[in-house]
């Protein structure tokens, strides 16, 4: 079995990859092409412009919040102590 990437004519997107061997009687979807893909680690996403596979864009990489640093935790330490002062009762 070889592996094929089904390429959308529209778009050229790789829609999907399929093993198939190329000789039994199949065929792609309209508006698809099928391209030999053996061993060059194409998958759905890619584009497939001018005989060229292109991957697609990496995700966007999340970043985590900033530490705080001692004196903003101090300086919130401080207001939530102010807030539960104006709500504690006088005697």
């Amino acid at each position: 079995m070889i592996d094929y990437a089904l390429v959308n004519n529209t778009n050229n997107t790789v829609e999907n990859v399929i093993h198939w061997d190329g000789t039994t009687p199949w065929e792609a979807p309209a508006g698809h092409t099928v391209v030999n893909i053996q061993g060059q680690g194409v998958g759905i996403g890619y584009t497939y412009v001018n005989g060229t596979f292109t991957a697609p864009p990496a995700p966007a990489l999340e970043t985590a919040p900033a530490t705080p640093t001692i004196e903003q935790l101090q300086a919130q330490l401080a207001a939530l102590q102010a807030q539960i002062a104006a709500l504690t009762p006088k005697s």
